[in-house]
């Protein structure tokens, strides 16, 4: 995932490490943080692989300081593209690292940012028939589910709702996102 938020980020133009590191931290915090310990060797083994390019810079006009600038090459847009339509990996996390990807649908062909939008969608769609079913399952069954005490049942059910309700929440936003990318794709075919 931090290889796809530098390459992110760096598609905007080049920053600092400390920059980098900033923007990925408001991005995921403020739970999880990116330490420098972790990014910078993140950071050169991007290097290494040709996807970005340091050029050190005099950081204060006395040049006490030197930092580096991290650039993107054309290798790492590549990469980036790849990395944006991958819909296969990382299925746990998928809906995180979508939201991810949304910020940067810009850099995409208008076709890809549908793509990768119905790909959502419908990755919405499976959790909220799911949880539908699951939940029809608890009400119905005579077996396992109605052995609980109805304090427990409850609870499942309330658990089972709330998430079906957060996948419509989230189904509805890409709907939303999806309307805007068509919106653009209109106005510009005409």
């Amino acid at each position: 995932m931090y290889e796809l938020m530098i390459l992110s980020l760096l598609m905007r133009g080049s920053a600092h490490g400390y920059s980098i590191a900033k923007m990925m931290n408001d991005m995921i915090g403020p739970v999880m943080k990116v330490s420098h310990g972790s990014l910078y060797p993140k950071l050169r083994k991007l290097e290494e692989d040709g996807l970005i390019t340091a050029t050190e810079q005099e950081q204060d006009p006395q040049g006490t300081r030197q930092v580096r600038l991290f650039t993107i090459t054309e290798e790492g847009r590549r990469r980036f593209h790849e990395l944006m339509m991958d819909t296969a990996s990382n299925p746990g996390e998928y809906s995180r690292l979508f939201w991810q990807k949304a910020c940067y649908l810009d850099c995409l062909h208008p076709a890809e940012q549908l793509e990768l939008i119905d790909h959502y969608l419908n990755y919405c769609q499976v959790h909220q028939l799911h949880l539908k079913a699951v939940t029809k399952n608890v009400v119905e069954s005579k077996a396992h589910y109605h052995a609980m005490p109805i304090p427990q049942l409850e609870l499942t059910l309330h658990a089972l709702r709330r998430a079906a309700g957060h996948w419509q929440v989230e189904a509805e936003y890409a709907s939303h996102l999806r309307e805007k990318v068509l919106a653009k794709m209109l106005a510009a075919s005409e």
